[in-house]
């Protein structure tokens, strides 16, 4: 599903990681998703692009592991 929430940002809801394709001679990655919708859609970008948002996410990852962990931690005592 694509939505326009402005002028400047569309945001594609997404559910699933599909795959990933290198196009172009390696200059280019399709990263495809199955769409919150089930179609499934891609994301073209330059491989620049991709390295900056895999930094990018493995930042994000690393800091949301943490709290993961005690939140599970806590589920299983029963707290």
């Amino acid at each position: 599903m694509l939505a326009r929430l402005s002028d400047e940002l569309c945001l594609l809801s997404t559910k699933e990681f599909v795959d990933v394709e290198v196009i172009d001679g390696g200059d280019t990655v399709v990263v495809k998703f199955e769409g919150a919708d089930c179609r499934t859609v891609g994301v073209m970008m330059s491989r620049r692009v991709m390295q900056g948002m895999v930094r990018a996410l493995g930042g994000l990852a690393a800091e949301a592991e943490p709290a993961d962990r005690l939140r599970l931690g806590t589920e299983a005592s029963g707290g």
